[in-house]
């Protein structure tokens, strides 16, 4: 997944002379589907403290994968190409079907709705912070991805630091598991959060901008603590005392004019 201009998207599979071209073969309890995909709006929207709205658009690149879960809960991992088709995919036959992305993301689905973990441990990677998920019928077999988590981008301004720990100042949830209600046509019906944790951590190599996934119902009235680590040990913390509140698809560009110089706690 990258930041970039979105590629045209292939049409939905369709059926010519009562011939299913989206299904290959099955097996009675299995089947071989191509599937598309679509990505919403196109972009996520940036929201950059004290400066204007802008947008980035997103698209899928060579070598992503996403995780597509039949109705009785079994998944599987299936790449996707760059024009959001899904070919030759081997799942449990089912009347619909749920994709997330990344592919490696912690899914399970029930009763409840579809649930995928937000780690605390995370990788400052954008492509690993926006967290997709989509639904799509036996008959359509077309995906519409819909961001489900807010993203916070930390520019890292320093050579000298490996890794980043941020905690929410007053205990406020981050990250856990997220649990998504969707209709039938994959309209975001709710969202819920459980086992929920106030710290992230991720490796830093280099100065540069970093990504990381927030729960999409984060509220943070009291703001965030970073601190900054080199070989192990603690170098330096800032506490920014900026009231958030999260929203889906989206990115908040945190502003340095509000870092204080901390020893966090």
């Amino acid at each position: 997944m990258t930041i970039a201009a979105l590629a045209g998207l292939s049409a939905g599979c369709v059926k010519e002379n009562g011939h299913d071209e989206g299904v290959r073969e099955h097996d009675g309890a299995h089947v071989i589907m191509d599937f598309t995909s679509s990505l919403e709006g196109d972009y996520l929207t940036k929201t950059v403290i004290g400066d204007e709205e802008d947008v980035r658009s997103v698209s899928w690149s060579e070598g992503d994968r996403i995780s597509i879960i039949s109705g009785d809960g079994s998944s599987v991992t299936a790449g996707i190409g760059t024009d959001g088709s899904i070919d030759g995919v081997t799942v449990m036959q089912s009347s619909t079907y749920y994709a997330v992305y990344p592919g490696d993301t912690e899914t399970e689905y029930g009763l409840e709705g579809l649930s995928f973990t937000i780690p605390s441990l995370q990788s400052g990677r954008f492509e690993d912070a926006n967290y997709m998920v989509a639904t799509a019928s036996d008959n359509e077999r077309h995906f519409r991805f819909r961001n489900m988590v807010s993203m916070l981008q930390i520019d890292v301004d320093s050579e000298k630091y490996d890794k980043v720990t941020i905690r929410s100042n007053d205990g406020s949830p981050l990250v856990g598991k997220q649990t998504v209600m969707m209709d039938q046509d994959g309209n975001i019906v709710s969202i819920a959060s459980s086992e929920t944790s106030a710290e992230i951590e991720f490796q830093v190599e280099g100065a540069g901008p970093y990504y990381v996934a927030v729960l999409a119902d984060a509220k943070l009235p009291s703001g965030l603590g970073f601190r900054f680590y080199k070989d192990g040990e603690p170098v330096t913390g800032v506490l920014s005392i900026t009231s958030m509140t999260a929203e889906r698809s989206s990115i908040r560009e945190l502003s340095p004019a509000d870092n204080i110089v901390t020893d966090w706690y």
